[in-house]
């Protein structure tokens, strides 16, 4: 009887499937992914090899390169020893948030959504039809 996406039988049979069929795989997916990453972490790389002279001060920057101050480049190595920047770490963060608020919304839904986050951002408020609970 019930044929509506919205019905209480589909959720229901949604929710069990998401439970039963699709979470064991992501578990697995998980556990697998963090093996991998715990045995890289104590393999030594040899793509990411530094030598002795890497580790520059303040004062070996080549003074040609100098920063719109005049002030001579300071380059880290701390970035250079772990490979990673702590802007990947936050894009990756910021787009797995992404990819779980998309797979339980519809495409109309999550463009409405980072619409209305950006006009909230902007402080401007809702058009006068959607404040009063209906949607253009």
């Amino acid at each position: 009887m019930a044929k509506s996406i919205r019905s209480k039988s589909k959720r229901r049979f949604r929710a069990i499937k998401r439970a039963e069929v699709f979470q064991p795989v992501e578990d697995a997916r998980l556990v697998k992914l963090a093996q991998l990453q715990a045995d890289a972490a104590l393999a030594p790389s040899s793509h990411m090899d530094t030598d002795a002279s890497a580790d520059t001060t303040l004062e070996s920057v080549q003074v040609e390169e100098r920063g719109r101050s005049g002030a001579p480049v300071k380059t880290t190595t701390d970035a250079a020893a772990t490979g990673k920047m702590e802007v990947d770490e936050q894009l990756t963060a910021a787009q797995l948030k992404i990819r779980r608020m998309k797979l339980y919304m519809s495409k109309n839904q999550f463009r409405r959504k980072k619409r209305d986050e950006k006009r909230k951002a902007l402080g401007r408020k809702a058009p006068k039809i959607a404040r009063k609970g209906r949607r253009v």
